[in-house]
């Protein structure tokens, strides 16, 4: 049954907010690698209609909820694992160049619950996200007639949402960059007001006074042959108001979420990017009347691999 003081949407909206912007910024870093001298940041790259990528992706989730009242204690865990392997090409973009819709050709998607798992999609089926209104739509597709069946609700869905959140107005530049030039060893602070613009795209609200975070370019290093920079970032958020409202009694007394985030990337813009790896964490706490206090923690992780497959022409 769904847990009307946490309910799932409020999560599903909430933590793609984030991710999407954290996955971008780890596509478009570049900077030369000379811990010498200075250097600009540019952090987008528009997505360009028609382009293809080899993906190999690793999300998991884990959601744990406890509930008190008097001395009645209870709680509840859930934790899932999805492994994709595939080939992803972008459908359409929006002005700021963000993919609005794209197309998954699976090698293999595996889906974990507990000790069971399941092919989610068999090997050559095709799945479509897209970006209708507000909301990001999972279809499995028929290339042949271009119709789509939507993905049921459930942890498969929760999956695709985790590995693929499309649309959004917001630059990386202005959440993670610097109009300041940097080197190797330097950080610098995320922008407040646009993480707060960004997540009110989502109907999240964020005070900007609430939001504190860096950026940090720890070092140079060779990665398959490649000359490439190594990123650490983290950022905190307290007081965060989900998009629904709570009844008037219950009083959220924690409401937070916090990140890690690290990437390899090569300095050749037109080089693929290697490894990354994104840790969110996000905790609730409300308390209610008769003294019934509840909380929910919910912890992700997404390992991203990407390779540009060559224009076809």
């Amino acid at each position: 049954d769904e847990n009307l003081l946490f309910p799932p949407r409020y999560y599903a909206k909430l933590l793609p907010v984030v991710m999407k912007h954290i996955l971008a910024f780890f596509l478009v870093l570049t900077l030369p690698v000379t811990a010498a001298e200075s250097y600009t940041i540019q952090l987008h790259r528009p997505s360009k209609p028609g382009a293809e990528f080899r993906v190999d992706l690793d999300g998991r989730m884990k959601t744990e909820s406890k509930q008190k009242f008097g001395n009645t204690e209870s709680g509840d865990t859930e934790q899932w694992q999805a492994r994709l392997k595939g080939i992803v090409k972008i459908g359409k973009v929006n002005e700021t160049g963000n993919p609005t819709e794209l197309r998954i050709t699976v090698d293999s998607f595996q889906l974990t619950e507990g000790k069971f798992t399941d092919e989610a999609v068999e090997k050559g089926g095709v799945l479509r996200a897209r970006r209708v209104k507000d909301e990001t739509e999972y279809e499995y597709l028929d290339v042949e007639s271009g119709l789509g069946v939507p993905v049921r609700e459930g942890n498969l869905q929760d999956a695709l949402k985790l590995l693929f959140s499309l649309g959004g107005k917001s630059t990386d530049d202005k959440i993670f960059g610097t109009a300041q030039k940097q080197k190797v060893g330097s950080t610098w602070k995320i922008d407040p007001k646009s993480v707060a613009a960004s997540a009110k795209e989502d109907k999240v609200v964020i005070d900007p006074k609430n939001v504190t975070g860096e950026m940090k370019i720890t070092r140079a290093v060779k990665v398959a042959g490649k000359d490439c920079l190594e990123m650490n970032g983290q950022f905190k958020v307290t007081g965060v108001k989900p998009p629904q409202r709570f009844p008037r009694n219950l009083r959220v007394v924690k409401s937070e979420m916090t990140g890690k985030f690290f990437t390899q990337l090569p300095v050749d813009l037109k080089a693929p990017r290697f490894h990354s790896r994104s840790e969110m964490n996000m905790e609730m706490e409300v308390n209610g009347p008769g003294g019934l206090r509840v909380s929910m923690r919910r912890a992700s992780t997404l390992i991203y691999k990407t390779t540009p497959l060559p224009a076809k022409p």
